[in-house]
């Protein structure tokens, strides 16, 4: 098949397996080309491998992310915000418009970071195939986490307000785009729940991969420390996972580690000082490569894991294929992926009884064992991304067929 690719994502898990899927399908032998706004950051784990043809589309600077996402809006940023969302419009039309002209049999469409569903699908005629994460949290969920709140009651009139604009706006532009597409692919049950809950379409299930080879057991010893990943955002749940280490002995509390490619000075602020009125010793890595989190994650005495409601979570799968021993709350897309006391420990949303399984693992090394082992036994058997991309070709040939 021709497959036309259309992104804008920032770093992530999204973009990992966005480009995944990109590399697995030219292995399967179908000729892929990536079409994006220059907005979309291919500095950091890129989507397009060597030799991808790459069209890029130029659009302004965007405002900035944590000023619009935690702090007050000025004019500024609101003139800026309509700028680039203007140049979206006439960009994703233009891109569609390529497309349609390039021969394409069909279009995988990831999301966009300033608009979540691509605004390209509105326009296109050749089927696609809108690879939906998850939908809007901005705008279909409550906030959740540590909560960064502007200082003064004016300021936090302003962002309110703000807020409420933004969604009005967002969330009506979102369901266009995703009502526009011919499909959707969803990366677990859950995802599919969330989807047809926010959008009253289903979704076929396509579950991500673990690059096995890359997140493999090295044999150095495990440390006394604890191990998070993600975005540094209040819906990872590092002030649960701090609250709960903060219920622990100060004699054998474990110092937290948080390893963030992305994330907000605020958010980062507010639960530092969290963490250090609780007594919890934290150290925040930013951006290493992945020998490095890899290296991290089989020294851990633990991965936790304990995001809002997160629609697949790339973290437990990479610590199960490392033999590193997880405890995780279970929701969302985890409990499809962690086997409770067979791959790892899930527990619910309660600071105690997650404190009392990290606890339980890091004082007994043949439980870890176990659970490693079966872990990484779990990943080789069922979430390969051989496995996920062979499932995203069934589906993008039969979207092709039609």
């Amino acid at each position: 098949m021709r497959i036309a690719v259309v992104h804008n994502l920032p770093s992530g898990g999204a973009r990992r397996a966005l480009g995944a899927h990109v590399r697995g399908l030219c292995a399967l032998g179908h000729h892929v080309e990536l079409f994006s706004p220059s907005t979309a950051d291919e500095s950091f784990h890129p989507v397009a491998p060597a030799g991808i043809p790459r069209h890029e589309f130029p659009v302004p600077g965007p405002p900035g992310r944590e000023a619009s996402l935690f702090g007050t809006p000025g004019i500024a940023t609101a003139a800026r915000g309509a700028r680039l969302l203007r140049a979206l419009f006439r960009v994703h039309e233009h891109m569609a418009r390529s497309i349609d002209q390039g021969g394409f049999d069909v279009v995988l469409a990831g999301h966009d970071q300033f608009t979540h569903a691509p605004l390209a699908l509105r326009w296109l005629r050749t089927p696609s195939a809108y690879y939906c994460q998850e939908p809007l949290r901005f705008v279909y969920d409550a906030p959740v986490g540590l909560q960064p709140r502007p200082a003064g009651w004016l300021r936090g009139l302003v962002r309110g307000s703000a807020t409420r604009a933004a969604q009005r706006l967002l969330g009506p532009m979102d369901r266009a785009s995703v009502m526009a597409a011919t499909s959707l692919l969803a990366n677990s049950a859950f995802s599919h729940e969330s989807i047809m809950r926010a959008y009253g379409r289903a979704a076929r299930v396509v579950y991500l991969g673990i690059d096995a080879g890359l997140f493999r057991p090295t044999g150095e010893p495990r440390e006394g420390f604890v191990l998070s990943v993600g975005a540094m955002h209040p819906a990872k749940g590092y002030d649960f996972i701090v609250r709960a280490l903060a219920m622990l002995p100060a004699a054998t509390r474990p110092a937290l580690m948080i390893v963030s490619d992305r994330g907000y000075g605020v958010f980062r602020t507010a639960l530092e000082t969290l963490a250090r009125e609780s007594g919890v010793m934290l150290e925040v890595k930013s951006r290493i490569d992945d020998a490095e989190l890899v290296r991290l994650m089989n020294r851990a005495g633990a991965v936790v894991y304990a995001p809002y409601l997160e629609p697949f979570g790339f973290v437990p799968l990479e610590a199960m294929a490392c033999h590193a021993p997880v405890v995780a709350v279970a929701e969302g897309g985890v409990r499809e992926s962690v086997r409770h006391d067979e791959t790892g420990l899930l527990t619910p949303r309660d600071e105690r009884q997650f404190a009392a399984a990290v606890e339980r693992m890091l004082g007994d090394a043949s439980l870890a064992e176990r659970l490693g082992r079966a872990g990484r036994e779990s990943v080789l058997a069922g979430w390969t991304w051989d496995a996920s991309c062979r499932a995203l070709e069934r589906e993008l040939d039969a979207l092709a067929a039609q």
